[in-house]
């Protein structure tokens, strides 16, 4: 079971008006885990390609890129 978290205070000068956007983030950022075990069943093909085409989205340092995968199935 996930621990629970305290949210913490706005940073100062932030607007009280949180965005749908920073909402989103917000509770992505809240609800993470450390998982510490998977389920014995495969993931399809068409899910692993949605995963790698939102991995591909993230920033890396000076756009360096440096990340390699291997997937086996």
């Amino acid at each position: 079971m996930p621990q629970q978290h305290t949210p913490s205070p706005a940073e100062p000068g932030a607007t009280s008006a949180a965005t749908p956007a920073f909402e989103t983030l917000s509770a992505l950022l809240h609800t993470r885990y450390s998982c510490r075990a998977f389920l014995p069943e495969a993931l399809d093909r068409a899910t692993i390609e949605r995963i790698l085409a939102l991995a591909q989205r993230t920033a890396s340092w000076c756009n360096a890129q440096p990340w390699q995968l291997t997937i086996a199935s």
